[in-house]
């Protein structure tokens, strides 16, 4: 963090995160959760991971829980009948989260994830004509070239004394 100008440890931000989410759970017991969107993020990278819950009415982070797991998932939203809908990622852990935890619930990709998945489907498609679209650059640059020496005005060698 100290790379990013902030002079407190991973560790104090995650604890201020997690005490965050509680007072606001405490404060706002009596409004239930509608919109729940669900990701997981790093504790320590490549090794611990845990799931964030998030309220995408209100734009709270609603809980932060200790691990990815679908049981704990599911567990959260046995917790909470009222959601009507997950917004999560393409993976199938959250997936089986909702479904087991809130069957109810309607299920949808967050927009992270669709732009992503879509922005990698254009790179795979195009890529298979990337020969040709390097030829047609190619090919474009040399006519914008042939089209400037055509309209360059040719200079007469006469000798200055001549002019005159």
């Amino acid at each position: 963090m100290r790379r990013l100008g902030m002079p407190v440890s991973d560790t104090t931000i995650l604890a201020s995160l997690k005490q965050y989410a509680m007072a606001q759970s405490e404060s706002s017991a009596a409004a239930a959760v509608h919109v729940a969107g669900v990701d997981d993020w790093a504790w320590r990278k490549g090794s611990n991971y845990g799931t964030i819950v998030v309220d995408l009415e209100r734009r709270e982070v609603v809980d932060v829980l200790a691990d990815r797991s679908a049981a704990t998932t599911a567990s959260w939203f046995r917790d909470h009948p009222n959601v009507e809908v997950v917004s999560r990622d393409r993976a199938g852990l959250y997936a089986e989260a909702a479904r087991e935890g809130a069957p109810q619930a309607r299920q949808v990709a967050d927009r992270f994830h669709l732009l992503q998945n879509f922005r990698e489907t254009i790179e795979r498609q195009l890529g298979r004509y990337r020969r040709r679209f390097q030829r047609l650059t190619s090919v474009l640059t040399m006519v914008r070239l042939r089209r400037r020496a055509r309209r360059r005005p040719i200079v007469a060698l006469t000798s200055p004394s001549r002019r005159a």
